[in-house]
């Protein structure tokens, strides 16, 4: 696909009116963005091709290869960077992105998690063995996430905060 259909294609998604508003979404200047659209730049670098896909929400791969695919002069560079159009997953940089964000909420979360079980057995010191439903849910209800926990998808906020809750549940 040419270099100006990935720009309209983004001035589309996006909803922006003008190769301003396109040209600072992507963080270079105007002129480079009428000079896409009007032809006379046919290809975009893998810095602007890259900034172009994660604004569409698609693997970079795709639109990388697709701009190195029409630069290339022989037949075979052409095959090479079609087959590696054709072969990206859709959404695979996202993927690699939440589970590396799921890794990192992990690490963030195990202090989170020690904290309020501390909480929960200092507050059962103070009281009977009876009352632990409730000292368990004033704990939980204390102690704030990290922020970094509140950015992970909802699921997965979920999937931990039932965690640390069956983890306090044991030691209560």
């Amino acid at each position: 696909m040419a270099a100006s259909k990935w720009i309209n294609q983004l001035r589309v998604k996006l909803d922006l009116g003008s190769d301003y508003a396109v040209a600072a979404q992507l963080g270079v200047s105007k002129q480079a963005i009428s000079a896409i659209r009007s032809g006379s730049t046919k290809v975009m670098s893998d810095e602007l091709s890259l900034r172009v896909a994660n604004l569409l929400d698609i693997d970079p791969i795709t639109v990388i290869a697709d701009q190195r695919k029409a630069k290339a002069r022989d037949k075979p560079t052409k095959a090479f960077w079609g087959k590696m159009t054709g072969a990206a997953k859709p959404n695979f940089m996202q993927l690699v992105v939440k589970l590396a964000m799921a890794a990192f909420g992990v690490l963030v979360f195990i202090p989170w998690a020690l904290k309020r079980a501390q909480q929960v057995i200092a507050d059962m010191g103070e009281r009977n063995l009876e009352n632990a439903k409730e000292v368990q849910q004033r704990a939980l209800e204390n102690v704030a996430p990290p922020q970094s926990l509140l950015s992970l998808p909802q699921e997965l906020q979920n999937s931990l905060i039932d965690l640390i809750n069956y983890v306090v549940y044991i030691l209560c």
